[in-house]
């Protein structure tokens, strides 16, 4: 494995799943570093891993719109894949291209791979990155060192700068006022706080911490977001790198387990995570975060679909506590007539 010059990472799952692999593929680099380390993803995440300076070449594939053949020719006779993701397609491109070593989890597909393993029983109690170089070494041999909790995605276009600037602009956000952001969905019903705990959220920060509060999130999400008053209802109006560099602008990101929170690690803003139907010790940032969580006993239930009826774990978080979180980045101030 020493002497692999060409790696190819597959990794064709949610926003989130790609921006925790950034950290693996750094360390990949950083052992091999004459290799040539190309990155399989989605269209959607293209621009936030172009530019980064571990990753040689981006390579996009969509299922409906791509030929798999395509893909083939390009990682024709690679010497190494290893798929973090969990798709069929990915293992099986890797077998048709000839590689020699295929590397991943089982997962279905164990035939199209010639070094496989199953899921870590204990992965609910360990950082994903950390999962995904679990899942490397137990393949392949290789054992990355050093810490795999700092995640990155590439800088900002010129464009996305301007995109931002008339943003802010246009809701009379000048130079130094503080910002919030706040992602009010996730992916599932289960994972998200409710809507009323954050328009109480929003109206503190607002009267009585002088707080500009934007929401952030998916273009069909806009809709239900508009029921939140007193905040920049910015939903479906940027792409993930504008988000990005929203983000860099903001004193903090209040949100839950989703793509957003780990964008939000990968530009350094300090974090309120809000967790209960995802375990934190898996999919929480480590860096700059402070996480808000009530455990059950039928936490986490995301190994079962999300197949809740009450959200309790959700629920059960208060304005109070999450206020509290935010003081511990010493980001909140009182205004006149504050608490």
């Amino acid at each position: 494995m020493a002497r692999s010059k060409r790696i190819l990472v597959t990794n064709r799952a949610g926003i989130g799943d790609v921006i925790l692999s950034t950290s693996v593929l750094r360390g990949l680099k950083e052992k091999f570093p004459d290799s040539h380390l190309a990155l399989l993803v989605g269209t959607n995440v293209f621009d936030l891993m172009v530019g980064l300076p571990f990753i040689d070449e981006v390579i996009t594939y969509e299922r409906d719109q791509d030929s798999l053949f395509r893909i083939v020719k390009q990682v024709w006779r690679y010497d190494v894949a290893i798929c973090l993701d969990f798709t069929y397609r990915s293992a099986l491109l890797a077998f048709l291209a000839a590689i020699p070593v295929r590397a991943g989890l089982r997962h279905k597909r164990g035939i199209f791979l010639t070094h496989a393993t199953e899921r870590d029983p204990k992965q609910e109690e360990i950082y994903e990155p950390y999962n995904f170089a679990n899942i490397i070494k137990r393949t392949t041999g290789i054992e990355l060192t050093g810490d795999l909790t700092k995640l990155e995605v590439g800088a900002a276009t010129v464009q996305d700068r301007q995109k931002v600037d008339t943003l802010f602009t246009q809701a009379g956000i000048k130079e130094k006022m503080p910002v919030i952001a706040i992602v009010p969905f996730s992916s599932a019903n289960a994972k998200n706080w409710p809507l009323e705990a954050i328009q109480q959220l929003i109206v503190q920060l607002k009267a009585e911490h002088d707080y500009t509060v934007v929401l952030l999130g998916a273009h069909n999400e806009r809709d239900q977001a508009a029921v939140l008053q007193g905040a920049e209802n910015w939903l479906g109006l940027t792409t993930l790198t504008e988000m990005a560099e929203i983000l860099r602008r903001c004193q903090l990101f209040i949100g839950h387990c989703s793509g957003p929170i780990h964008l939000a690690a990968a530009v350094g803003v300090p974090i309120v995570a809000l967790y209960g139907a995802t375990s934190s010790l898996h999919w929480a940032p480590k860096n700059h975060t402070a996480v808000v969580e009530h455990p059950m006993s039928c936490t986490p239930c995301d190994a079962t679909g999300f197949q809740c009826s009450h959200k309790q774990c959700m629920k059960s978080i208060t304005v109070e506590e999450v206020l509290k979180a935010c003081e511990k980045f010493g980001v909140l101030h009182e205004v006149q007539g504050g608490i």
